[in-house]
């Protein structure tokens, strides 16, 4: 067992990066989406912190190079962390959206 420290908020979803990747993404109410690399030893901060949301993340899908992020302000971003690229949609019910997406296995 182990212990990520970094948000100071609730983490309210968590997603692994892919089948068999040691990448672990969170969202939480700090407004932040945090990747995590669970195969590294000796380190238990982040490796890339996605902080443009103003609001909390209630829902993380990884999709690809892409993680998508349901805020509670009704935005959805979409960011592709190969790239570094942040695309936002106001998007009514996101969050329930991705919980669904997110429910059938795609995150």
């Amino acid at each position: 067992m182990r212990r990520f420290t970094g948000h100071a908020g609730a983490v309210q979803s968590v997603a692994w990066a892919g089948e068999g990747d040691g990448v672990l993404v969170s969202g939480s109410f700090d407004a932040s989406v945090r990747l995590w690399d669970v195969k590294a030893r000796g380190s238990s901060r982040a490796v890339m912190v996605l902080d443009e949301a103003r609001d909390g993340v209630g829902a993380v899908v990884v999709h690809g190079w892409e993680v998508l992020a349901g805020g509670t302000d009704g935005r959805v971003r979409a960011y592709d962390v190969r790239m570094g690229r942040c695309v936002v949609d106001v998007f009514a019910g996101a969050l329930g959206w991705l919980l669904r997406r997110r429910g059938q296995g795609r995150g």
